[in-house]
């Protein structure tokens, strides 16, 4: 659905598909029905937003619920731009596209995310040998604390993904002074004290996460005083989210067994966290930690949920089955030469290969014959190096289908060497298609549907061809719209951009510079062939009914590349002429009323 608005932020013209979707006439006043067709709780944002973008002047995008005429509301996405056309009111120009399935995609595509996050750091349980539910329970405690500051559902999300992957760097750790079980010495802890820095490289590298995420990982080591690590931050200097994890995960390991300790009882962890208040922690989150975790006392200490029969193959299972199975984005996962060892069902369903088909090649088999080489390029280089890389690009199905995919490749190093590499795929087809979509409508004359000003050095023929610049003006557009209204000059527009497109011989390409100029580029045959090519599009207009009789216009031409190489002159040039035809078709009608 396209539009377009005045200076004020009225609406000036909907093309038909709003009045089909809406239900609302293309007549009705202000806003062509809009603020009525929004969803109730998106009316009060939506409106301030536009009047926001009207106020400064600035590019304007929006997300909202909106109305279909049998009453069921989908999500759509709005853009427009400043324009200024010339000659006319209209200064803003937009699109709007049904973007409800590209939403649940999304929504499903977070789920899935948070799922692959959270089977991330279930698996470092498996190594770290931590007791059973760690990574849970010490989010959960995040997200009540969390919840209890008053964060919102945005900052809350983005408090989990970090709980999830807090220690992930301790991938990186060797098992002799992870697992071990006395005292580190002053080397060991400098390396175990790494693992942060390698887990934030690792989280950054999945291509999906937040900075705020990274927050989370980077800082839930640094204390109030200013004696954590790595950063030495103070007081209010560590992010709030890292404050608030910080807390959950000591209090969670003090009540948990560890290789190097017992289990602590409640009331020892209690004491303990009251202790470090204002030491290792925020003061005034850890009085309010306490207030939580008293209203809801834990009556079973975590240790007691171990359960010695589950091992790490059996967690192993238990991860790919809930980040992989289940997840709704595409994974898949080749050996060091790049060789597919494995494919997720949210694979073999977007591709259509089935995990026999595709496991032992190699996953350039699903590139083809338009994915661009700079982007096939970006992907070797980076594999070549053994270097994360996150890039937009075009695959294809088994039936030929285009599948763009946004993907995240990770290398995997075991012992320092390299083993895998692990591949998330969101299928952004819908998202690429709604973007290519809103760049053919700006580039688009919102009345005639033809070439607009803005796409001239778009759309061009090859210029290493001469070319005729014909220039129209229609006559008398602006009384036509005095006198039977914009909706009649509207009609006029379209019937004289389907009489141009007709008219205009094979190569031509036809253009609505604004208001009643028209710019119609033809292969250039010889000056005389074009001259009969302007009296068939002179003859074309007056085949367009006004209301008040045949439809007239004045014509110029100039000639590229005769008369220049520069369009822009070209086209003054051929205003000027176009002019001075009009200037001597109002000569001849004056002569002719004194007669």
């Amino acid at each position: 659905m396209l539009w377009t608005a005045r200076a004020d932020g009225v609406w000036t013209h909907v093309n038909p598909r709003w009045e089909a979707y809406t239900g609302f006439p293309g007549n009705a006043p202000g806003l062509f029905g809009f603020e009525g067709a929004l969803h109730p709780d998106d009316v009060t944002p939506t409106v301030a937003r536009w009047t926001e973008a009207v106020a400064l002047g600035t590019p304007y995008r929006s997300e909202y619920r909106l109305r279909r005429s049998d009453g069921v509301y989908r999500w759509h996405l709005t853009r427009g731009m400043p324009v200024a056309l010339p000659d006319t009111d209209v200064v803003w120009a937009g699109a709007c596209t049904d973007i409800h399935d590209q939403k649940q995609a999304e929504q499903e595509s977070q789920a899935a995310r948070g799922a692959a996050v959270r089977a991330l750091g279930l698996a470092l349980e498996a190594r770290d040998h931590e007791t059973k539910g760690h990574t849970d329970r010490v989010t959960d405690l995040a997200m009540r604390l969390g919840a209890a500051v008053g964060l919102n559902q945005d900052r809350l999300e983005t408090l989990r993904l970090g709980a999830y992957l807090h220690d992930i760097g301790k991938l990186t750790v060797p098992d002799a002074i992870l697992l071990k079980p006395g005292l580190l010495t002053p080397e060991e802890r400098l390396t175990m004290q790494e693992h942060v820095a390698s887990g934030e490289r690792f989280s950054a590298a999945l291509g999906f996460l937040s900075d705020e995420v990274l927050e989370v990982i980077r800082g839930h080591h640094e204390r109030w005083d200013g004696s954590g690590y790595p950063s030495g931050l103070q007081a209010s200097e560590i992010p709030l989210s890292a404050r608030i994890f910080a807390l959950a995960d000591v209090y969670d390991a003090l009540v948990s067994e560890r290789p190097y300790k017992q289990a602590w009882t409640q009331e020892q962890a209690f004491a303990e966290l009251q202790r470090q208040s204002g030491g290792h922690f925020d003061p005034e989150l850890t009085t309010l930690f306490l207030e939580v975790l008293g209203k809801t006392a834990l009556s079973v200490n975590p240790s007691a949920l171990i359960s010695e029969n589950i091992g790490r193959s059996a967690i192993s299972e238990h991860v790919q089955s809930l980040a992989l199975q289940e997840a709704a984005i595409s994974v898949l996962i080749t050996d060091a030469e790049q060789r597919l060892v494995y494919v997720n069902p949210a694979f073999c369903r977007l591709t259509g290969y089935s995990p026999e088909e595709v496991i032992g090649r190699n996953p350039r088999f699903l590139q083809g014959p338009q994915t661009s080489p700079a982007d096939r390029k970006i992907l070797r280089d980076a594999l070549a190096a053994h270097r994360p890389v996150h890039q937009l690009i075009l695959n294809y199905s088994r039936s030929g289908e285009e599948l763009w995919f946004e993907m995240h490749v990770t290398p995997i190093f075991l012992q320092g060497k390299l083993a895998y590499f692990v591949a998330i795929q969101n299928d952004n087809s819908v998202q690429v298609a709604d973007r290519q979509q809103l760049e053919w409508s700006a580039m688009r004359d919102a009345p005639t549907g033809l070439f607009n000003r803005f796409s001239l050095n778009r759309v061009l023929p090859d210029t290493s061809a001469p070319l005729a610049l014909i220039f129209l003006d229609l006559n008398d557009l602006k009384g036509i719209n005095d006198r039977h209204g914009h909706q009649k000059g509207d009609q006029v527009l379209q019937e004289v951009a389907n009489a141009l497109v007709k008219t205009a011989p094979l190569g031509a390409q036809v253009f609505r510079l604004g208001g009643d100029e028209f710019l119609v580029l033809i292969p250039m045959l010889g000056e005389a062939a074009v001259m009969e090519n302007v009296t068939a599009l002179r003859q074309s207009l007056s085949l367009v009914e006004t209301g008040d009789g045949p439809l007239t216009g004045s014509f110029g031409v100039a000639y590229f590349p005769q008369e220049g190489l520069d369009l822009w002159h070209l086209i003054g040039l051929a205003d000027e002429r176009m002019y001075r035809e009009k200037l001597r078709q109002e000569n001849r009608r004056g002569s002719s009323s004194r007669n």
